[in-house]
C-alpha cells in the first residue's frame, strides 16, 4: 500500500493530518513506534507529491486530490507554494552572503583554496 491510496479526490472528502497518520500506522507505512510519526508521513506525502497531485491548501480542511472543478485550488496551492519559495530564498540570501565572506577570508592566498579546517576551528 502507498500513501496515495489514503488520500481521496475532492476537498469534501479530505482528511485530517491525525487522521492520516493513524491510518498509516494501521498499514504499516509508519511505524507507530517512531519519534515523530507526523513528520514521517509528511515525508511520505513529500515523496508522493513527486507523482501526485496531493492539496492542502492553508485552511487545514485536510489532505485530498483535486478533482478537475477544483481546478482553481490547485492554481491557488501553485501560488501559495511559490510564494514559500520566494520567501526561503530571500531568508537564504544572508547566510549565503556569510559562507562567502568566511570562504573569501580563510582562502589560501597563493592556492586559492578554501582551508575549511580554519572555517571550522577559528572562524568565531
Amino acid at each position: 500500500m502507498e500513501i496515495i491510496e489514503l488520500i481521496p479526490y475532492g476537498e469534501e472528502n479530505a482528511v485530517k493530518r491525525k487522521w492520516l497518520v493513524r491510518r498509516c500506522i494501521e498499514n504499516g507505512l509508519v511505524d507507530a513506534d517512531s519519534k515523530d510519526p507526523d513528520r514521517e508521513m509528511r515525508r511520505l506525502i513529500h515523496k508522493a507529491r513527486e507523482k501526485y497531485v496531493i492539496l492542502n491548501n492553508s485552511d487545514s480542511r485536510g489532505y485530498y486530490r483535486p478533482t478537475k472543478k477544483e481546478y482553481l485550488n490547485a492554481k491557488r496551492y501553485c501560488r501559495q507554494e511559490e510564494n514559500r519559495e520566494r520567501s526561503l530564498k530571500k531568508s537564504r540570501k544572508p547566510v549565503l552572503r556569510f559562507l562567502k565572506q568566511c570562504e573569501i577570508e580563510f582562502q589560501d592566498r597563493e592556492t586559492g583554496q578554501t582551508n575549511f579546517f580554519d572555517l571550522i576551528d577559528g572562524g568565531g
